[in-house]
This record gives C-alpha cells, structure tokens and sequence, in this order.
C-alpha cells in the first residue's frame, strides 16, 4: 500500500500538469469580459447610421458618401473618411474629417411645387433617407472645398488610412479611389 501511494500522487500531477499549465500568468493580459449587456442604451445608434451614407452641403448638395468609420483606442468615433468626386467609384477623392464635424440634420417638409425639392428628392438615395427617419448628413463644407482637401488611401497591409501624396490637390482634385 506504501508503494501504490507515491505512484498514485505521481499519476495525479502528471494529469494535472496541462491544466495548471494553462493558467495564465501574463500580467498584460486582458481582464475577463463584463456580463453581457441587456440592452442598448436609449441613445445609442448603429454605424450604419454613418457608413456608406452621403452627405450633403447646407444647400441639401450630394458633396460625398462616407467611405469609413474610425473608432480610437478608446471606443469612441474619432474620424469619418469621405469619398468625394468622382462618378460610379472612378476618380473619388478619399478626405478625413472630424466625426464632430458631420452633423444629423433632421429633413424639413418640402412643398410639393419646390423644384430643388424635386431634384433633391430624385437625385437621393431614398432607402438611405427611409431607414434614417428622414435625418440626413451634412456638413458645412462645399464639394469643392472638401476635394480640395488631403487625399488618403487605405493600407492594406497596414490595415489603416494612409495621406495619399501620388497626387496633388493643385493639379487633380479627384484624386485616386481607395483600393479598399
């Protein structure tokens, strides 16, 4: 019986050796992930809001569609990417601008006999403007001024935005497409 005991304990830490190998001892390590949320908070709203949406000009001109959210380290959105120009994804311009500078506009009622109104209602996307609620994005900023602006162009190795100096502003204001 004196025997069988020391080979027992032997047995025992060799089939517990991978468990206790698998603790985790690094001190960078991320902390276990809270309980799960129950709900979203009453305020909160989907980036789909943002993504591939356009935005328009305080005078309701198309100037760009959002090409991109950028959310920092910390979780909150830091910058939108704006493609701007070009005509079916040729020569679009890819410009950064602020998250604070792209304002949700809540459409006015237009009367029926405004022309611009009828431009504007034909040239929308009118499932983007529906599944919105009749917001719309706009910025203070012309579609000139805004392609005027630095050109950047995805890194897919990177996996980031990248300032896109294979062209300059002065002489093509259209810029190159993202190869996103």
């Amino acid at each position: 019986m004196r025997q069988l005991t020391p080979l027992l304990a032997a047995a025992a830490l060799l089939i517990a050796a991978p468990v206790f190998a698998q603790t985790n001892t690094n001190p960078n390590a991320t902390a276990p992930a809270s309980a799960p949320a129950t709900a979203p908070a009453s305020d909160s709203m989907s980036v789909t809001v943002y993504y591939k949406q356009n935005v328009y000009d305080n005078d309701n001109n198309k100037i760009g569609q959002i090409a991109d959210v950028l959310i920092g380290k910390d979780g909150k959105i830091e910058n939108l990417v704006i493609g701007a120009g070009g005509f079916l994804g040729m020569g679009r311009h890819d410009v950064l601008v602020p998250f604070s500078s792209v304002k949700m506009v809540k459409e006015d009622a237009t009367p029926r006999n405004d022309p611009k109104a009828k431009n504007r209602d034909r040239d929308r996307d009118r499932s983007d403007r529906d599944a919105r609620n009749n917001y719309r994005l706009v910025m203070n900023i012309t579609k000139d001024a805004l392609k005027n602006q630095p050109g950047y162009k995805y890194d897919r190795t990177a996996m980031t935005w990248v300032r896109d100096d294979s062209n300059s502003n002065s002489n093509n204001t259209t810029g190159r497409r993202s190869t996103r």
